[in-house]
């Protein structure tokens, strides 16, 4: 899994089993393979290169990505049945019909010589789909115990169980607002809140992020990060304003927005997970927004949870079950998403 937030590819191991009628997983294995300065960049960069060049990186990271997880299979030596990923969203724009990943799944499986699962949103998207999110077929089948899972990621995306179905969609954007603002003081992220909890909200900026009409919207709704990055980095880097506040206020519109969803369901435990579950000053002012009990779980998961969803949803399409719900994306129909290329 390689997330908006830029700052590497997950890795996960797992073992899944089916008893009786529930799912069991086991993670036996991690990593994370932090991208370098020049891969940051040239995955920032993507969505504005010529076709050719597009393709051209498309291939160069398919080829890094395929040597990666070889790396990751000779250090736990372990072997995998198959590889389930979701590669590194360069645009993502259901309404004219498309969602581009990079990472080549036929790629993937000549390097590692494992067959390989890719390509999971567009088939939803032909149904008319919104091709995310994805992660809810995991939280249904996986973590279905808890009233609502959360993940605070380079966009944050929420779902619960709404009557006899599993619902979800994105929220607002989170750790690209955030980090994009530390970067301006060289700092990839601001770690646990700190500088946040320092800075003051600036009304006048938290109005404007808090206006976009998105955020009006019904499910079902996704963002893409050009979305994100036009209509919310881009105010905040713009403002004038030190960055503390600014970083404040950030924090603020994130922790409102979640909590104005988390208001529409019965007070229960969420289960938080992505890299801003990190953020203890995020964590205490959402906390303080709302009556529901925030579950932090270990580091793995909250690490880890995208991936080893994507792992699972590999099982399922090998499995041909539903892998992808219509009740989540909008589509006419659940679907069996994922293309498999064999070695």
């Amino acid at each position: 899994m390689s997330g908006s937030s830029l700052d590497g590819i997950d890795l996960a191991l797992c073992r899944f089993s089916y008893e009786g009628t529930q799912w069991n997983f086991i993670v036996e294995a991690t990593s994370t393979y932090s991208y370098s300065a020049e891969w940051t960049q040239m995955l920032k960069t993507a969505p504005q290169l010529p076709t050719k060049d597009l393709f051209a990186l498309n291939t160069k990271y398919s080829q890094y990505l395929g040597k990666r997880i070889v790396e990751f299979i000779s250090t736990f030596k372990l072997q995998p049945d198959y590889i389930a990923s979701h590669g590194h969203t360069v645009f993502h724009e259901p309404a004219q019909g498309f969602s581009y990943q990079m990472g080549d799944g036929a790629v993937l499986a000549q390097i590692t010589k494992v067959a390989t699962i890719s390509d999971f949103r567009n088939k939803d998207i032909i149904y008319g789909g919104q091709g995310a999110p994805l992660i809810p077929i995991g939280d249904e089948l996986l973590f279905g115990d808890y009233n609502a899972c959360l993940n605070v990621g380079g966009i944050a995306n929420i779902s619960y169980r709404e009557g006899d179905h599993r619902i979800g969609y994105d929220i607002c954007g989170a750790n690209q607002l955030l980090n994009g603002l530390s970067e301006k003081i060289n700092l990839p992220y601001d770690d646990e809140g700190r500088i946040a909890s320092k800075g003051n909200v600036i009304p006048e900026l938290l109005g404007h992020l808090n206006e976009n009409e998105f955020f009006q919207k019904p499910y079902p709704k996704s963002l893409s990060n050009q979305f994100v990055q036009q209509y919310l980095v881009s105010p905040l880097l713009d403002y004038n304003a030190e960055i503390p506040d600014k970083i404040a206020t950030a924090v603020e519109h994130i922790a409102l927005q979640v909590a104005a969803i988390l208001d529409k369901l019965s007070p229960g435990n969420v289960l938080v997970t992505g890299g801003g579950a990190k953020n203890r000053f995020l964590i205490k002012t959402l906390a303080q927004l709302t009556p529901h009990r925030l579950v932090v779980p270990h580091e793995e998961l909250i690490d880890f949870k995208e991936a080893i969803v994507f792992a699972f949803m590999g099982a399922l399409r090998v499995n041909e079950s539903v892998n992808c719900l219509a009740s989540v994306t909008g589509a006419r129909q659940d679907s069996v998403c994922g293309k498999i290329d064999l070695p």
